[in-house]
């Protein structure tokens, strides 16, 4: 019995000190949500299309939009040259170093590395047709041998100017 009242006043004292050393909230410091105190201190600068506001925020009934003419650049399915794919613990840092090499042999293709878990990819080009690619594929090989194993043509939507 002697133990209980012990544990019991043992608990009480904690339960009073801790009170006392909480942080009393006034009206002015309610609690602001994390999203919030993120966004606050930091500067987000979203980089657009002209004309992207506009075609996010009209709405089109659905037979209109299956009419509607896209103008611009926009995704279609095509073709690229995937020179690289892992999943390693180094396929970060790996993959960054062929970005950097295949672009700066080839600046007139556009690289996308891309990270779609777990694997980590780097391709090129924006082909319409599988020809094209197959040639900017050979080329890449030719440049860089010691991958020229991993090089491969692989489907994906690709960016097309009209």
């Amino acid at each position: 019995m002697n133990i209980v009242r012990k544990s019991l006043f043992r608990l009480a004292l904690i339960a009073i000190t801790s009170f006392f050393f909480l942080p009393a909230r006034s009206a002015e410091q309610q609690e602001v949500p994390i999203i919030v105190d993120i966004l606050s201190d930091s500067l987000n600068i979203v980089d657009q299309p002209e004309g992207m506001a506009a075609r996010l925020l009209m709405k089109v009934a659905p037979k209109e939009q299956a009419r509607h003419e896209v103008s611009g650049p926009h995704l279609v399915p095509g073709f690229r040259v995937q020179v690289f794919s892992d999943n390693s613990a180094t396929a970060r840092n790996n993959s960054r170093q062929r970005e950097m090499k295949v672009s700066s042999r080839f600046p007139q293709y556009r690289v996308y590395k891309r990270y779609a878990a777990p694997f980590w990819r780097v391709r090129v080009g924006d082909f319409r047709g599988r020809a094209e690619a197959d040639q900017a594929a050979a080329a890449i090989r030719r440049a860089f041998p010691s991958f020229a194993k991993e090089i491969r043509v692989v489907n994906d939507r690709v960016l097309v100017q009209d």
